[in-house]
């Protein structure tokens, strides 16, 4: 958590990454990750392909805990889901959310609980990816 002005905050960075063209753009993603300074992030759209390059750079700058719910599952149409999504975080996670076993794509829903100093049974986090159109 941040120390500003003798105030505990809690900065959370949520980013739609767009899974075209991540490979290109993994430094100077990485790179404005770095200078937010965030205690927790939320991505949808992160490629399975690129996905341990972008852990391995996401640990480098802090962010030692990660839950990247990619299984690579079908859409109706036969294509694969080639992304998931993923919390960082720079304190200790535990992954809930049993409830999206259930769910038509786990691979665009995560859950979470983050340890903290400032709140005592933690504090949970859920990001999705919902993409666009009626075949979802």
């Amino acid at each position: 958590m941040t120390q500003d002005n003798n105030n505990s905050l809690l900065r959370v960075l949520s980013w739609n990454l767009r899974f075209q063209g991540f490979g290109k753009r993994t430094d100077a993603i990485t790179s404005a990750i770095a200078d937010d300074h965030a205690d927790v992030l939320t991505f949808q759209e992160v490629p399975a392909k690129h996905s341990q390059d972008f852990f391995t750079r996401l640990e480098k700058i802090g962010y030692r805990y990660l839950h990247y719910a990619w299984r690579g599952t079908k859409f109706d149409s036969g294509k694969w889901i080639r992304h998931g999504v993923l919390i960082a975080a720079k304190h200790k996670l535990e992954v809930l959310g049993k409830w999206i076993d259930k769910v038509k794509f786990p691979d665009l829903f995560a859950h979470v609980r983050i340890s903290s100093p400032i709140f005592s049974n933690g504090i949970e986090f859920v990001t999705a990816h919902i993409p666009n159109g009626s075949g979802y």
